[in-house]
């Protein structure tokens, strides 16, 4: 049996300050609010911005948390040029 966790950690030192595993498969951006409200309780102040991955696309912002998330390529986007994004801006010369 599969299990999918929401992990919340610090920008600074990647410290783990949260952890979800929700009961069933729901959305990622459902168990947004309760890493966040983890989070908080631990480190005593509310995140000022989570990064996230695309699963979480819906979610803006939760209780004045900034929520961002990567934005989908261009149905346009060349190969090479999807390549070149990809790579680390040390590698674009």
């Amino acid at each position: 049996m599969c299990s999918k966790v929401s992990v919340g950690i610090t920008a600074e030192s990647g410290v783990i300050v949260s952890a979800v595993s929700p009961p069933i498969n729901i959305y990622d951006g459902q168990t947004l609010l309760e890493v966040l409200g983890l989070a908080e309780a631990i480190m005593g102040q509310r995140p000022r911005v989570a990064v996230a991955d695309r699963g979480y696309r819906r979610v803006d912002e939760i209780n004045g948390t900034t929520i961002l998330t990567p934005k989908s390529a261009d149905r346009d986007t060349t190969q090479s040029k999807m390549e070149k994004i990809r790579r680390p801006v040390s590698d674009w010369t």
